[in-house]
C-alpha cells in the first residue's frame, strides 16, 4: 500500500488535505503525534513496517 492510499484510508484524510504534501513527513509526524497522545489513531506500525490495529504492544 502507498504512503498517499495509507493516508486517504487509515488516517481519513482527504486528497486535498494532502495534495502537494511531503507525504512520508505527513505520516511520520501523525504517528508521532500519536505518540504524543495529540491525535487518535486506530493503528501503529511494526518494526518490520506492517499495519497493526488496536493498542501497541511494542515500543
Amino acid at each position: 500500500m502507498s504512503v498517499h492510499t495509507h493516508l486517504l484510508h487509515e488516517h481519513c484524510r482527504a486528497w486535498r488535505d494532502i495534495d502537494g504534501l511531503p507525504l512520508d513527513e505527513v505520516h511520520r509526524f501523525e504517528h508521532v503525534e500519536a505518540d504524543l497522545g495529540l491525535l487518535q489513531l486506530n493503528h501503529w506500525h511494526g518494526r518490520d513496517g506492517a499495519v497493526r490495529r488496536g493498542r501497541r504492544t511494542e515500543l
